[in-house]
């Protein structure tokens, strides 16, 4: 018996070894189960995102005035291989730098000159910008806070569209998210990871300065706000990581300002106008100036673009709004700074935006990343306040249906975008003058209409001439009709005018004396436009006859 006692001790020494083993064997074979349903969250997110980017986005035709201008500098640029000073046709456009320009010219250059390709990067940027405000959410409070903040932007009304519409306001909501991240986390680290992260904010503004000038910098007032009010000025920026990020921020960020003023006579002085004077404190580009332009344009636009997130927080927000009010609850953000930043990041860019003398609805997109990490805040806690049961998306689960449907509306409303009748869709318009333009070579003259983007359908060249003077100031000056009249004797290609009817009496007065020139009716197009047809010189007598193959051949338009 006593030999036997360490016998069976071995035995049961190896019985107990084996089902641990089974057990260990068991438990992984689990694993994978539940590592996959984390994984399908993950994908169904994904592809959440990827629906909403690109399902359309191509559908719709290239639209005037932005649209256009920006769809023809990057076909411009994919074809010319100038990279750095835009050009809308033959003439220097120095209204924004060039960084979105490129990300159309990369899709352009994947998916062909096309709508999919011009619009491709737009879904990029807004992808990107969705998974900024979930690292940033997450960064601030946890990752629940982070995944619903992220929902909450991607379904808003105001972002979903934006990533449709060829404007830098996506691309530059992109760069200044990033500069929030990047100064929360500046902020937040320590040692050498904090003064890494300061440099990363430098650059990160820098690039926004090459997306649409100094407006991405309108963030930093935030900042100042924020490291004033938690006492940490001095500190975060006498720093070698601020040194660092600023000389990143003034050698690339006034890089390009640098070269166009070097290359092209009188840009800076156009550039400081149409950047910052006259956007700051100028009406000069009429555009809902004073106090009342900001309340007519921006009180809609934070309202129904937010929608359906601020629809969600409404019930918080009707319990909170008097705590608002009060200097109790301002005094303490300052001890809770993920809500200062966001809170900061919302009401000093808008303030700043309000002051500002040119108002546009997509100028506040870039604050809309921190609205949606507010309304994520507010719907989190009224949730846990009322012991309302939540879904993996951090919303509640009686809202996944009506999300789903929401979903399903902003993903009709874009394809809708396909198919609505708008005078300021230039594919449609380029579809008509396909039948009546002449032999090659041709210039379009569009007459107090915005039709540069033509040449994103047609080749050629396309020019804007004025009836009177310029309402909007550009850089060149925009050419007054009767200058353009006077080349047509000695033009040696086809003109075709294109104008409103109710502008016709006007323009056949001008044009009186070059009459032997031009077709004597109109020919009709849609939206009440017209358009009239201009012989070449040395071929006033010929027979003008519509050649659609010739479309799309280089002009010889110096």
């Amino acid at each position: 018996m006593r030999e036997a006692g360490p016998v069976y001790s071995a035995c049961r020494a190896r019985r107990l070894q084996l089902q641990y083993r089974s057990m260990v064997k068991a438990t992984n074979s689990r694993r994978p189960l539940v590592f996959d349903q984390q994984r399908l969250r993950t994908a169904g997110l994904v592809v959440l995102l990827a629906v909403l980017a690109l399902g359309f986005q191509g559908t719709r035709g290239i639209w005037s005035p932005d649209e256009g201008y920006h769809a023809v500098i990057a076909r411009t640029m994919l074809e010319s291989g100038e990279w750095l000073i835009p050009h809308v046709v033959n003439q220097v456009w120095l209204d924004k730098p060039p960084l979105s320009n490129w990300g159309m010219a990369a899709g352009m250059w994947l998916l062909g000159t096309n709508e999919w390709g011009a619009r491709l990067s737009h879904a990029l940027w807004y992808v990107l910008t969705t998974l900024l405000v979930f690292v940033l959410g997450r960064a601030l409070w946890d990752e629940r806070s982070g995944r619903l903040a992220a929902i909450l932007y991607a379904t808003m009304v105001l972002p979903f569209i934006a990533a449709n519409v060829l404007t830098p306001d996506t691309p530059l909501t992109f760069w200044t998210t990033a500069a929030a991240v990047a100064f929360w986390f500046a902020r937040a680290r320590s040692g050498p990871e904090a003064e890494w992260w300061k440099v990363a904010l430098g650059v990160v503004l820098a690039l926004g300065v090459w997306t649409k000038g100094p407006a991405a910098l309108i963030p930093c007032a935030a900042m100042f706000v924020f490291l004033a009010a938690t006492g940490t000025l001095r500190s975060f920026f006498v720093s070698w990581g601020m040194v660092l990020g600023a000389l990143g921020f003034l050698t690339i960020g006034l890089s390009w300002y640098a070269h166009v003023g070097a290359v092209v006579p009188g840009a800076l002085e156009y550039v400081w106008d149409n950047h910052v004077a006259g956007r700051l404190v100028s009406a000069s580009y009429e555009r809902h100036p004073g106090l009342a332009g900001a309340v007519e344009v921006y009180l809609p636009v934070l309202l129904g673009g937010t929608l359906p997130a601020s629809a969600a927080c409404w019930l918080a927000l009707k319990r909170r709004w008097r705590g608002v009010l009060r200097r109790s609850f301002w005094q303490r953000l300052r001890h809770s700074p993920g809500d200062l930043l966001v809170v900061t990041w919302v009401v000093v860019p808008c303030l700043v935006l309000a002051a500002a003398s040119s108002k546009l609805p997509l100028y506040v997109l870039p604050v809309f990343p921190t609205l949606a990490l507010v309304c994520a805040r507010l719907a989190s806690s009224e949730a846990e306040a009322r012991g309302v049961p939540v879904s993996w998306l951090g919303l509640p689960a009686r809202l996944s249906w009506p999300l789903a449907v929401w979903i399903a509306a902003l993903l009709a409303l874009k394809a809708a975008g396909g198919v609505v009748d708008t005078n300021r869709d230039l594919r449609q318009l380029a579809a008509q003058l396909r039948n009546v333009v002449p032999p090659a070579p041709f210039e379009v003259v569009c007459i107090d209409l915005h039709c540069e983007g033509l040449v994103f359908y047609l080749g050629g060249a396309v020019e804007r001439v004025l009836l009177a003077s310029p309402p909007y100031p550009m850089f060149g000056g925009n050419e007054p009709l009767r200058e353009e009249l006077r080349e047509l004797p000695e033009a040696p290609y086809h003109h075709l005018l294109v104008y409103e009817a109710k502008t016709e009496t006007a323009l056949r007065r001008r044009m009186a004396r070059y009459s032997w020139l031009c077709s004597e009716q109109p020919i009709a197009l849609s939206h009440d436009r017209r358009a009239i047809v201009c012989r070449a010189a040395g071929e006033v007598a010929a027979a003008i006859a519509p050649e659609t193959h010739q479309l799309g051949r280089e002009s010889p338009i110096p």
